[in-house]
């Protein structure tokens, strides 16, 4: 504790803005009033925030006055917590990061956030993210002393405080979850232990330093789990499944017992999944876990539609009496990179995402979510956080440190010099310009609170006056009948568009067609292919869990693959997906198609995924011939643009001499490496023309 102090006390983010450090303990605090009757109502601190200022400034220019927020449908609730993560604050200005507010004005980034509707910060936390010789892991260098001293200047700044544990000492997410190097010797019951043991002692020193947390997570994005391999979840086993309920049940107590009126959330991924949800937090409740909020990440492009959303939030909120929040969202404002970038999000997510690239398209994102929120029926919407809002990009304060991409993929610090220091992947999604200004998007819940930003959405263009369209006849596919339009929001809506129905005529036989269409006064032209696709559930959109069922046939490693439920696939939003972290891996998945006609075929399918693969073999066999195509030296990895990162396997000229025979495509891996993983989607079975 007095190491942490003392580190605290010699910190200044710069020194014309250190800020008064005598008025953040409890005495406030203790005049809130709590429910009585195990709701959950947020505090915040109402007095008038002094502003501090530095002597720098910033000429960027931007046009403040004419950003669009729409005025939720429903009145959000008086204690909506209007959050943002600013986890990467601490390690940017230690590397000589400046913030300004919107009059060009150096100042307190916690200060700018406050002015602009802010009410709730969060910050993540790392048991020990450096290495053995005291490396930093990167990422923001979020250990318990390092929040601490970010935890003070918010609360000076009159926010709230939320702390993400990950329980690790890096990056934790649904499919990475290691255990914490000090544990890693640890039986069963201490890990168990361990986890109470960190959440109370850190809480405590936050109490300690005058720093009251009003909310905490229990884990991040713990859909299958944390603590792996121990604690990873085996969604069809009791065992596990009480296993899990332990493990939150000492992070619960443990909060409670050093900040008793602290709410507690359970956070998961992939928020436009309903089943997920359902199905977790049906298990936690079976088991009588005692937490307070359901948390859910929303990525716009990555996790489902509004509607999906809205249907999941609704939905586990019903099942379960709690009220949810949005942990993590974002959405970016250029695609320009510069030295200390390497981001994340590109234009080619505008599609799935639903909006253009652009300040206003942040704004808009982020309205659009807290109009689901109002939706929640009971007034369960109970607040949002976007993700990472600070992170410009300074030198240094990347994503993770060669040291810290050792962990990452591996567990360990022994693979450092594998690596390169990573940038910045996040920084054209933050709510601060390249060079620290606050954006017009920054001000979205100022304007949400206030009203009086919003115009009527209309239709102005569409993206894109060219689409490539494939038809399965096989199952009687048409034509869309909306189409995306760019409206004054800088959204991409669906409009209903009318095709000329000579042209749509001609799509009742295998080829290649052109039909043109009009959709919100703009005409658009579609070229359709149109197949007899014999592959049943080719996309495995009609797949409702992440067991893979029929018509799949899993010939073996069925505990490597799922069906992966959250758009990250190559259309739709299903695919299938393998992984595994514990050992070098395996699998097959096939499907017998019966009855296909005489004629010659090729078949299709697509495959993205990293290239540590010893065989990935797609398959066709039919009679006493086998086909195949070797996608193994092919893969190179993730990337944004889907045209790019799937990888397409074609087998053509596949001969079938009569009618009524029977065919099996599937898809062969082995020898796949430890971490290595890959998605497949879009299978085609159809005749060669």
């Amino acid at each position: 504790m007095n190491k942490i102090l003392k580190k605290l006390n010699g910190f200044l983010f710069l020194p014309a803005l250190l800020l008064a450090m005598n008025s953040c303990g409890s005495n406030y605090e203790d005049s809130y009033t709590w429910p009585t009757d195990g709701s959950v109502k947020f505090n915040y601190d109402t007095r008038e925030l002094t502003n501090n200022y530095g002597d720098k400034s910033n000429v960027e220019s931007y046009d403040y006055d004419n950003l669009l927020v729409k005025t939720p449908t429903n009145a959000l609730r008086e204690d909506f917590a209007y959050g943002v993560d600013a986890s990467m604050v601490y390690s940017i200005y230690q590397n000589g990061g400046i913030y300004y507010n919107e009059d060009g004005k150096e100042q307190n980034i916690f200060e700018i956030m406050h002015n602009d509707g802010v009410n709730f910060i969060r910050f993540r936390v790392w048991n020990d993210p450096y290495d053995a010789n005291g490396n930093s892991y990167g990422g923001g260098e979020n250990s318990v002393a390092n929040d601490l001293i970010m935890a003070k200047q918010a609360k000076e700044a009159k926010l709230n405080v939320m702390l993400d544990f990950h329980y690790s000492d890096f990056w934790a997410d649904p499919d990475t979850q290691y255990i914490p190097k000090a544990w890693q010797d640890y039986g069963s019951t201490d890990l168990e232990n361990a986890i109470g043991t960190f959440t109370s002692e850190t809480l405590q020193t936050f109490k300690d330093a005058g720093v009251t947390v009003d909310a905490v997570q229990i884990g991040n994005e713990i859909n299958n789990g944390l603590l792996f391999p121990y604690g990873k979840l085996n969604t069809s086993s009791s065992t596990s499944w009480d296993k899990m309920a332990r493990l939150l049940s000492q992070g619960i107590d443990a909060t409670k017992s050093v900040f008793p009126h602290c709410y507690t959330v359970i956070h998961l991924a992939e928020g436009g999944q309903k089943q997920t949800f359902e199905t977790f937090f049906t298990e936690m409740d079976k088991r009588e876990l005692d937490y307070d909020i359901i948390g859910a990440s929303y990525y716009p492009y990555w996790h489902g539609t509004l509607d999906n959303l809205q249907t999941n939030l609704n939905n586990v909120t019903a099942i379960t009496g709690k009220p949810v929040m949005i942990m993590e969202t974002a959405w970016g404002f250029t695609t320009e990179q510069n030295d200390n970038c390497s981001n994340i999000y590109d234009s080619t997510l505008e599609e799935a995402g639903g909006y253009l690239t652009s300040v206003q398209a942040q704004a808009t994102c982020i309205s659009d979510i807290c109009d689901v929120l109002s939706q929640v029926p009971n007034n369960m919407g109970l607040g949002i956080f976007y993700w990472d809002a600070d992170w410009i990009p300074t030198t240094n304060a990347g994503w993770a440190t060669k040291q810290g991409q050792s962990y990452n993929d591996y567990g360990d610090d022994d693979h450092a010099s594998l690596y390169s220091d990573g940038l910045s992947s996040w920084s054209n999604q933050a709510l601060f310009s390249y060079t620290g200004k606050a954006l017009p998007s920054l001000a979205t819940y100022k304007y949400i609170k206030e009203g009086g930003h919003s115009e009527e959405e209309v239709g102005k263009d569409v993206k894109s006056d060219t689409v490539e369209i494939i038809l399965n006849l096989g199952n009687n596919e048409t034509l869309p009948t909306t189409y995306q339009v760019i409206t004054n929001y800088d959204a991409l809506r669906e409009y209903e568009i009318v095709w000329d129905e000579e042209e749509v005529k001609q799509l009742d036989r295998a080829g290649k067609y052109v039909v043109h269409g009009v959709v919100n006064g703009v005409s658009v032209t579609a070229n359709v292919t149109c197949e007899l696709n014999y592959a049943n559930d080719p996309s495995y959109e009609n797949q409702t869990s992440t067991t893979l069922g029929s018509p799949w046939n899993v010939i073996s490693g069925s505990e490597n693959i799922k069906v992966d439920l959250k758009s990250n696939g190559r259309t739709g939003t299903n695919d299938l997906n393998y992984y595994h972290s514990g050992s070098s891996y395996g699998f097959e998945v096939s499907q017998t198609i019966t009855n296909v006609n005489k004629g010659t075929y090729n078949l299709r399918t697509y495959v993205e995924g990293t290239a540590n693969t010893n065989s990935l073999i797609v398959y066709c066999k039919y009679g006493d011939e086998t086909k195949t195509f070797d996608l193994s030296d092919k893969l190179n990895g993730w990337s944004a643009d889907k045209s790019v990162a799937f990888k397409e396997a074609k087998i053509t000229d596949i001969i079938i001499p009569t009618d009524g025979y029977e065919v099996t495509i599937g898809v062969i891996v082995a020898g796949a490496e430890s971490e290595s993983w890959g998605h497949i989607d879009d299978w085609s079975f159809a005749e060669q023309f």
